[in-house]
């Protein structure tokens, strides 16, 4: 999406939920490329956190009216020159409102996703792209094999450090987690962790959704930790597409 936007060295760009997993990696990618940052959080605590960082334009991803007043003051009456959207409702109309002439929206979103005749009647200088990944790479594979390429060398490049995580036990904590991820508290990640257990290998393993890619990848990995005997249960019993190397390497085992 940054690379998308083109945002200039000493320009302004503005992320969105700046405190999450897509805003962190921004602004650290952002800050590589010496292009200033307008954030957007929504609790002290995540302004704090991001000021550390060298986040020092901040503003409400709560409330959109005072998200306008402030990248008003913050921007000085000025503009940014992107924008990475991940919120919704009137949240769109005033980040488009940011937007200086031939501004750039990268909507990494799913929900209220603007058409695009309501863009241009809304901001035609503006440049929309509503980014799906998934899309992305079944359309132009080649594309993204380099897109990968890239980053990887600018994390080699230390472009990108390692984010700050909330670990949970999974089988005791899970609850705990997904309330900490829904109320907004984490700060990065939130990762569940499942603790190491020895398992007996004996008897008859079932994978149900086992003829698909997960399924199949669950009982190769079954397989090579020592199960004797697998069942693999779908519905239709058939493999899915382009499965059948991974399902005869697993029979051969």
């Amino acid at each position: 999406a940054v690379r998308r936007a083109g945002v200039p060295p000493g320009h302004a760009g503005g992320p969105h939920a700046s405190a999450g997993v897509g805003g962190l990696n921004t602004v650290q990618y952002a800050q590589w490329r010496h292009a200033s940052t307008v954030g957007t959080a929504g609790r002290p605590h995540k302004h704090a956190q991001l000021r550390a960082t060298g986040v020092n334009a901040l503003c409400s991803s709560r409330d959109g009216a005072a998200l306008t007043m402030g990248v008003t003051r913050r921007l000085a009456a000025t503009r940014s020159h992107a924008v990475l959207n991940s919120l919704s409702l009137d949240f769109i109309a005033a980040s488009f409102a940011s937007l200086g002439e031939g501004g750039a929206f990268e909507e990494i979103g799913k929900r209220g996703i603007w058409a695009s005749d309501r863009q241009l009647a809304c901001a035609a200088t503006a440049s929309y792209c509503a980014i799906a990944l998934d899309a992305d790479m079944a359309l132009d594979p080649a594309w993204m094999r380099g897109v990968l390429a890239l980053l990887a060398a600018r994390a080699r490049a230390y472009a990108l450090t390692s984010l700050p995580l909330r670990s949970f036990n999974m089988e005791a904590q899970h609850e705990l987690a997904f309330r900490s991820l829904s109320s907004g508290l984490n700060t990065g990640k939130i990762v569940l962790r499942i603790a190491a257990a020895t398992t007996n290998c004996d008897g008859v393993h079932i994978v149900t959704g086992g003829t698909g890619g997960l399924g199949l990848l669950t009982g190769r990995w079954l397989a090579q930790r020592g199960a004797h005997s697998l069942m693999l249960a779908s519905r239709s019993g058939a493999l899915a597409k382009d499965t059948g190397v991974l399902c005869d390497a697993m029979g051969a085992s």
